[in-house]
Protein backbone atom coordinates (compact mmCIF):
# COMPACT_ATOMS: atom_id res chain seq x y z
CA UNK A 1 0.00 0.00 0.00
CA UNK A 2 1.09 3.17 -0.65
CA UNK A 3 1.10 6.61 1.71
CA UNK A 4 -1.74 7.74 0.27
CA UNK A 5 -4.03 5.06 0.46
CA UNK A 6 -3.13 5.11 4.28
CA UNK A 7 -3.40 8.46 4.50
CA UNK A 8 -7.06 8.34 2.50
CA UNK A 9 -8.08 5.23 4.24
CA UNK A 10 -6.57 7.05 7.90
CA UNK A 11 -9.08 9.95 7.14
CA UNK A 12 -12.17 8.11 6.21
CA UNK A 13 -11.92 6.01 9.44
CA UNK A 14 -11.38 9.55 11.55
CA UNK A 15 -14.94 10.59 9.37
CA UNK A 16 -16.78 7.67 10.05
CA UNK A 17 -15.56 7.54 13.77
CA UNK A 18 -16.49 10.82 14.67
CA UNK A 19 -20.06 10.68 12.98
CA UNK A 20 -20.68 7.66 15.20
CA UNK A 21 -19.64 9.75 17.97
CA UNK A 22 -21.68 12.35 17.45
CA UNK A 23 -24.67 10.29 17.00
CA UNK A 24 -24.32 8.58 20.32
CA UNK A 25 -23.92 12.28 22.38
CA UNK A 26 -26.60 12.97 20.72
CA UNK A 27 -28.60 10.07 21.50
CA UNK A 28 -27.71 10.22 24.52
CA UNK A 29 -28.44 14.45 24.81
CA UNK A 30 -32.14 13.53 23.69
CA UNK A 31 -32.74 10.76 26.70
CA UNK A 32 -31.45 13.80 29.32
CA UNK A 33 -33.36 16.48 27.60
CA UNK A 34 -37.36 16.03 28.30
CA UNK A 35 -36.58 16.55 31.96
CA UNK A 36 -34.20 19.64 31.61
CA UNK A 37 -36.85 21.68 29.48
CA UNK A 38 -38.98 22.79 32.13
CA UNK A 39 -35.52 23.67 34.00
CA UNK A 40 -34.34 25.54 30.97
CA UNK A 41 -37.45 27.49 30.49
CA UNK A 42 -37.71 28.83 33.68
CA UNK A 43 -34.19 29.63 33.51
CA UNK A 44 -34.89 31.25 30.53
CA UNK A 45 -37.82 33.27 31.63
CA UNK A 46 -35.85 34.55 34.93
CA UNK A 47 -33.37 36.00 32.39
CA UNK A 48 -36.11 37.74 30.30
CA UNK A 49 -37.91 39.11 33.66
CA UNK A 50 -34.07 40.23 34.39
CA UNK A 51 -33.57 42.07 31.46
CA UNK A 52 -36.96 43.56 31.21
CA UNK A 53 -36.16 44.58 35.04
CA UNK A 54 -32.58 46.43 33.98
CA UNK A 55 -34.21 48.13 30.94
CA UNK A 56 -36.76 49.66 33.14
CA UNK A 57 -34.20 50.82 35.59
CA UNK A 58 -32.14 52.26 32.33
CA UNK A 59 -35.03 53.93 30.90
CA UNK A 60 -35.43 55.66 34.46
CA UNK A 61 -32.19 56.63 34.85
CA UNK A 62 -32.11 58.10 31.54
CA UNK A 63 -35.00 60.48 32.20
CA UNK A 64 -33.17 61.46 35.12
CA UNK A 65 -30.54 62.05 33.41
CA UNK A 66 -32.37 64.41 30.82
CA UNK A 67 -33.92 66.04 33.18
CA UNK A 68 -30.31 67.02 35.33
CA UNK A 69 -29.13 68.26 31.61
CA UNK A 70 -31.92 70.50 30.74
CA UNK A 71 -31.80 71.90 34.73
CA UNK A 72 -27.97 72.51 33.75
CA UNK A 73 -28.45 74.02 30.78
CA UNK A 74 -31.63 76.76 32.26
CA UNK A 75 -29.41 77.40 35.03
CA UNK A 76 -26.08 79.11 32.41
Amino acid sequence: MSTKTVAYLLAILIIFSSFFLVTKALNAQQGKNPTQIPDISAQLQQVIQNQQLIISKLNDMKEELRIIKIRATVKR
